[in-house]
């Protein structure tokens, strides 16, 4: 969802047909020192933040190395195309997706 209110919401879920694999919660937000940070929620657990380390006009990348897997979630625009990736702190083990408008 676009920008209210100094928030972005999200939501994703994985599965086949009926079946249910995964699901995720997250939000986009700046913290009390107005950096932005990823917040994650994955089924339903416990919020992890990934701290922005990186902005361009058309990137962003969050990180948290501590965090098991991922540690690096980054979004760009190619075109109308957005691509996001989920990957390990030096990019290896990566996985991406990307999305275009249905309107």
């Amino acid at each position: 969802m676009g920008a209210r209110g100094g928030i972005m919401l999200g939501a994703g879920r994985s599965g086949v047909g009926e079946n249910l694999r995964d699901w995720e919660a997250t939000q986009i937000l700046a913290g009390p020192d107005g950096k932005l940070a990823y917040w994650a929620s994955p089924d339903g657990g416990a919020r992890v933040s990934f701290p922005m380390v990186s902005q361009g006009p058309k990137e962003i990348v969050f990180a948290n190395p501590a965090h098991d897997y991922p540690q690096r979630i980054r979004y760009w625009l190619d075109g109308e195309t957005l691509n996001a990736e989920i990957s390990l702190i030096d990019g290896s083990n990566a996985m991406r997706w990307s999305y275009r408008r249905t309107q």
